[in-house]
């Protein structure tokens, strides 16, 4: 639903008048496409099918890069809030940079838990892998 939403608001210009521009539709494929793989990822565990798992899971963080990119450029550009208040626009883009921003740090300890269970065998790597991933979502939400 939130998908076909931003889809409206960046492709409506001001009074309604479409925009002659692709980016809300490919931001709308990437994002439907990501949020398949998140569930995908989420509800196929590693212990159902392990290669199907790791795949939803590559393909939702390497679809995550241009959903957020694409998300702060449109945003910033193509909404009737960025023509009405520019300085709320601004506001708001600065929040989805730090959010995207603080998604992509996340993922350094989570391939290092990552690594430390699969390859070192270390204890207690799948709990802290979990709560990176509980955490970026939280955050996102």
């Amino acid at each position: 639903m939130l998908l076909i939403l931003w889809y409206y608001c960046t492709s409506q210009g001001a009074r309604g008048h479409a925009i002659h521009t692709k980016k809300p539709v490919i931001l709308f494929i990437i994002g439907f496409v990501r949020t398949v793989t998140c569930g995908g990822w989420a509800y196929i565990t590693s212990s159902d099918d392990h290669d199907a798992h790791d795949v939803f899971m590559i393909l939702y963080m390497l679809l995550t890069l241009p959903y957020m990119l694409m998300s702060i450029s449109t945003g910033s550009s193509l909404t009737l809030l960025s023509k009405i208040s520019p300085s709320t626009s601004s506001t708001a883009t600065k929040y989805r940079k730090i959010v995207a921003s603080a998604f992509f740090l996340a993922i350094v300890p989570m391939v290092y838990y990552f690594i430390q269970h699969k390859v070192h065998a270390v204890a207690g790597g799948n709990n802290l892998i979990f709560l990176s991933v509980y955490m970026t979502k939280s955050l996102k939400s």
